[in-house]
């Protein structure tokens, strides 16, 4: 059967937009190899080469083995690129572990090698760097699918003392302007202002916050007007990683077989902001919303997961900077764990803040 000409003028004009898609992730690939390149050259960073490329997170990361400082090592060179909002990125990150260099959990962070900027040119937009060593073990988004029951209660009460030493990490009297929680708390309140601010919509069905039913929708924003005082209750009283998901998260196993948290990497989100929002994450993303996890991940660290942290924490999932509903949703399908066997479209209110966060309506 012969096409239209309407048929074939659509066609070439698809054959075109996918050439020149593929031909701007081909220049882009090759512009993102030439910065890595400067970087090790700069950085004398000798005969590198490429063990793999992380493509999860906001900026070009690449694990390089190579010679560096007398050796060879495993590192990361990872790039913040001026249009993703680099400069800030970049003295967040680079705050952030200058900061745990002193803590007890320096351990488990990736040290900082270097860091630095590359000119912009007139044919070559530039960037802010980092250089850090390689965190050793496996990615928790891998290696959480092995875990048994007891070994994800293991995991919790690792990741729970892990965060304790984190956070108990020394800021000094002159806090570093990166990592004020001005900026996030801004963002906290812009996002329940949105919430709040969509009533309508959830009211003709029309309108759905981070995936929730517009039924499960209205009543979340009703419960963020009711409480979101309590963001103002929040204190800035430790370091926070900002935003520590499953793939910023790496285990092992010692020689006994038993599981071991062995790193944390990515500080690009540091801040100096109240504990229960790095613990929103650890919930909601890492632990795969199962209530028994997060309670000894807390238990751990010190807190107790009574009924004003349980407000707190469904709080901050709903204003979270980042979809971590999204997360969730997409870890449904991933892993038999956590407590929603459905959509979080269909999932009622009083099923998710009862069996995510254990909260009944009197609480509320």
């Amino acid at each position: 059967m012969s096409l239209s000409q309407d048929q074939q003028n659509a066609l070439s004009l698809e054959r075109v937009l996918q050439a020149e898609k593929f031909g701007r992730y081909t220049a882009l690939q090759s512009f993102i190899k030439g910065l890595v390149e400067q970087v090790c050259a700069i950085n004398g960073i000798a005969q590198p080469r490429v063990v793999g490329e992380f493509s999860t997170g906001t900026h070009p990361a690449f694990h390089l083995s190579a010679f560096y400082k007398g050796k060879e090592r495993d590192v990361v060179v990872k790039l913040l690129l001026a249009e993703c909002d680099g400069e800030s990125y970049f003295d967040r990150e680079c705050a952030g572990y200058k900061l745990i260099s002193g803590s007890i959990v320096k351990h488990l962070t990736p040290r900082l090698h270097a860091s630095g900027t590359i000119e912009s040119t007139p044919s070559c937009p530039g960037c802010s760097y980092i250089v850090v060593s390689f965190a050793k073990g496996e990615c928790v988004n891998q290696g959480f699918l092995g875990f048994s029951i007891e070994e994800q209660r293991q995991f919790a009460t690792q990741v729970g003392l892990a965060l304790k030493g984190l956070h108990e990490t020394q800021v000094g009297d002159e806090l570093p302007l990166a990592l004020s929680s001005q900026r996030l708390r801004t963002v906290l309140e812009a996002n329940a202002d949105a919430i709040v601010q969509d009533v309508k919509c959830y009211r003709k069905g029309t309108g759905s916050w981070r995936g929730l039913s517009a039924e499960a929708s209205l009543e979340a924003a009703d419960f963020v007007r009711k409480n979101r005082h309590l963001l103002k209750a929040l204190n800035d009283s430790a370091l926070l990683h900002g935003d520590p998901h499953r793939d910023h998260f790496f285990v092992k196993r010692d020689p006994s077989g038993a599981v071991e948290l062995s790193g944390i990497i990515d500080f690009a989100d540091a801040v100096v902001f109240d504990p229960l929002y790095d613990f929103t994450s650890i919930h909601m993303d890492l632990l795969g919303g199962d209530l028994d996890l997060l309670k000894k991940s807390m238990e751990a660290y010190g807190l107790q997961l009574d009924l004003e942290a349980k407000k707190k924490l469904l709080l901050l999932s709903l204003v979270h900077e980042f979809d971590i509903f999204e997360r969730m949703e997409r870890d449904r399908c991933l892993r038999p764990m956590g407590p929603l066997s459905v959509s979080l479209s269909e999932v009622s209110w009083p099923e998710f803040r009862g069996v995510v966060f254990g909260l009944q309506h009197d609480d509320c």
